[in-house]
């Protein structure tokens, strides 16, 4: 914000007045977390378009669209892959079922890999990184902005063909099919062959667990890892090295500690090695930026020689000016005394020339904002941009060098003692090796713990995971957070306009029994990184008996929709009456004693669970859903059925294709096993990415409390459509919403 508004007064001076700031909620990304107005306001907005779909799209007709928004706990991908899990295997499923799951986050690829479905799919925008199109934004700007009362004048037709004309991202399709084809030829492609037979579908699961060892979001990367030097690659390597004689590391979410840690200890053995090569780039490219600020330095004294010898030359021509031009001025002067004019009299007092006055700015034309704009964002990138703050700190932990491991805990961890540290190196690989234990059994089996989380900023090295098999790990699966505590737990002061009264109280006053939960300012770690962005922020982590203990008092100031916002609500499903479930539905809400049934697959597109008839007097079915907005009017004589959905219960997860399932088609041939890459810190240059022989396919592109529950929940549209895909007679899509919990 101080660099907005020193750039809005450096245009100000220069006599242009900018649009005024945006003080909507819209400019706080924060708002799309559970329990914001915005995220009900979402919600509403979704029930109202899917009953307006079913009741007016023929195509909506036979399919079941479930919507699991931000008051239902749970990531929106991890929703999906749990109701794909709870389906699995049960009587009427259909193992050949396609799924499509749309989103751009990595994770998506991961979850589908951990299914073991075979069709499954990522529907993903291509990323261009081209400049926005200014058309594109003025139209989407007039869409929001149009009169409403033009707006109801208008047909939907006409409504739709002003929205087609906004330019249309381009989009790609994953095959995971095709990615499990490249993973089981990299992974299985062993420096020597193993004497037991290698299970295709566990070398799926052990790159899921290497992957975790990089980073994610509940997981600091250890920091003998960087993706960006190649981690990945160096763990594969190794990988291939250790498998066949150790065996697979894991099997579905369960992960072989004795074998881990012999995979670890082989990866440690490069520690040394890294941290070298890293102090060597460091240090090359340090002399660079020094030759570079000297030049730099030298040119800038050039540039002021030159413009004061300038100065000088022009400073005597205008005094030669002046003395020629004295001698005129005085005679003008005596005759005008000669006339009478007094020596008293005064000149103009107007302005100078190029003076601004109050007020006197003009407005800015589009020119001028998108050159604020463009200004703006290049003096927050550049000011986000530490390379030389990086470079020339002192290295107080020196990587590489002797000690450089008890440097990195006295440095890190605070603590010095050789005990001390000893102790603490202990806890952290506990908790660490924890974590990469709740990673697997989340992505394999759902949340085995809604308050486990990492409790330090910073991860252990490789060469400290070991004892591993002598761990007790173990998980209390407890309750997630109410989504108003959870804002509280995620949200910074700056965002307590999401808040209720009393809650931003005691986010933002000085006299608030957690007021040290929310510090104006905190220590930020560069950790070595270049841009601001990838530091680590040195927040303290919440105490929740201490949170909740001030919170509990506040519930009953909350009003009638505050209240819903912070409810744990159920999982709803909307169907059109012409379904074959809905008479059965119908039938049921006749009933007063039941109001419950089991749904069966066979009636259900394939789906099983439980319907729960809603309580109240909108029933399943009411006349008229109500529009949110008055330029989209109500959905009348309405034709769809909406209840409570309820999961099957949960079900061991079976980490392979099924039986029945007819397996796709392969694309690829031996011959396209990718390359071995060159091993970051085995290579004089940066290294580089894996290389293939042009095989024929491929794959595109928490809190700070309870860990993860600055992730947990989320709004989410979850779209299950029939005959949806051209070569299978059943398909599901699922839409990934934002606002994960």
């Amino acid at each position: 914000m101080e660099t907005e508004e020193k750039i809005r007064k450096e245009f100000a001076q220069r006599g242009i007045k900018l649009s005024a700031v945006d003080e909507s909620e819209v400019m706080d990304s924060n708002v799309i977390t559970p329990g914001t107005p915005f995220m009900h306001r979402l919600s509403t907005a979704l029930q109202y378009y899917i009953h307006k779909k079913i009741n007016e799209d023929p195509g909506w007709r036979k399919i079941n669209v479930v919507l699991s928004d931000s008051n239902v706990p749970g990531e929106g991908e991890h929703k999906v892959v749990d109701f794909i899990r709870r389906q699995r295997g049960l009587e009427g499923w259909n193992p050949n079922t396609r799924h499509v799951l749309y989103g751009l986050d990595a994770d998506l690829i991961m979850l589908a890999l951990a299914t073991h479905e075979p069709y499954f799919y990522i529907l993903r925008e291509v990323v261009v990184q081209t400049k926005a199109s200014s058309m594109q934004a003025d139209v989407q700007m007039h869409l929001f902005q149009m009169n409403q009362e033009e707006n109801k004048k208008k047909s939907q037709r006409e409504l739709l063909l002003e929205i087609s004309r906004i330019d249309r991202k381009p989009y790609q399709m994953v095959h995971i099919s095709t990615l499990r084809e490249y993973l089981i030829l990299d992974m299985g492609n062993t420096a020597v062959k193993p004497s037991f037979k290698v299970d295709p579908e566990r070398l799926i699961d052990d790159f899921i667990l290497l992957c975790f060892f990089c980073g994610n979001d509940f997981l600091p990367h250890m920091p003998t890892l960087e993706i960006r030097e190649g981690a990945l690659n160096l763990l594969i390597s190794v990988y291939q090295h250790t498998m066949p004689k150790i065996g697979h590391l894991s099997k579905g979410e369960h992960i072989n500690m004795k074998r881990m840690e012999v995979f670890v200890e082989r990866v440690s053995m490069c520690e040394q090695a890294i941290f070298q090569k890293r102090n060597f780039l460091q240090q090359r490219q340090k002399s660079r930026q020094r030759q570079q600020l000297e030049a730099d330095r030298r040119r800038q004294l050039d540039q002021q020689a030159r413009a004061r010898a300038s100065a000088e030359a022009a400073s005597a021509a205008k005094a030669a000016e002046r003395e020629s031009n004295r001698s005129a001025a005085d005679l003008l002067r005596d005759r005008l005394l000669k006339k009478g004019g007094g020596e008293g009299s005064k000149g103009d007092s107007s302005p100078a020339a190029g003076e601004k006055e109050e007020g006197a700015c003009k407005e800015a034309t589009k020119e001028e904002e998108e050159n604020f704009k463009k200004q703006l964002s290049e003096t927050v990138k550049k000011s986000g941009d530490k390379l030389k703050e990086i470079l020339f700190a002192p290295d107080k932990i020196r990587l590489g060098e002797d000690g450089w491991k008890d440097r990195y805990y006295a440095e890190k961890f605070h603590v010095s003692t050789t005990a001390a540290i000893d102790k603490l190196k202990s806890e952290v690989v506990q908790n660490y090796v924890e974590g990469l234990c709740w990673v697997m059994k989340y992505y394999y089996q759902g949340c085995p713990s809604w308050s486990w989380y990492f409790r330090y900023h910073y991860a252990p090295f490789a060469s400290d995971l070991r004892g591993l098999d002598k761990l007790d790990i173990q998980f209390d699966l407890d309750k997630p957070f109410k989504p108003l505590d959870q804002l509280m737990a995620v949200l910074p002061p700056a965002s307590s306009h999401c808040m209720p009264p009393a809650y931003k109280e005691l986010m933002t006053s000085s006299d608030s029994p957690i007021a040290d939960f929310y510090p104006e300012t905190f220590p930020v770690d560069p950790n070595g990184k270049r841009y601001s962005w990838m530091h680590i922020a040195l927040l303290p982590f919440i105490d929740e008996k201490r949170l909740l203990a001030s919170i509990r008092p506040l519930e009953s100031t909350l009003n009638a929709e505050e209240t819903r916002r912070n409810s744990l609500l159920s999982t709803v499903m909307v169907i059109h009456k012409s379904h074959p479930l809905a008479w059965s539905l119908l039938e049921l809400e006749a009933k007063t004693e039941k109001k419950a049934c089991a749904i069966q697959a066979e009636k259900n597109n394939c789906i099983s669970g439980t319907a729960v008839i809603p309580d109240g007097a909108v029933g399943l079915c009411p006349k008229v859903i109500r529009s949110c907005w008055d330029v989209f009017p109500d959905v009348q004589r309405n034709s769809a059925l909406g209840f409570s959905y309820q999961f099957p219960a949960e079900q061991v997860h079976i980490p392979r294709p099924l039986k029945g399932t007819e397996m796709p088609a392969k694309v690829l041939r031996d011959g396209d096993t990718p390359m071995a890459p060159e091993i970051w810190h085995e290579t004089r240059g940066h290294g580089g990415g894996r290389g293939g022989h042009g095989g024929r396919g491929g794959y595109g592109g928490g809190g700070r409390g309870r860990g993860w529950q600055g992730h947990h929940g989320g709004g989410s549209g979850h779209f299950a459509q029939q005959e949806i895909l051209q070569h299978n007679a059943h398909g599901m899509i699922y839409g990934n919403g934002g606002g994960g919990r």
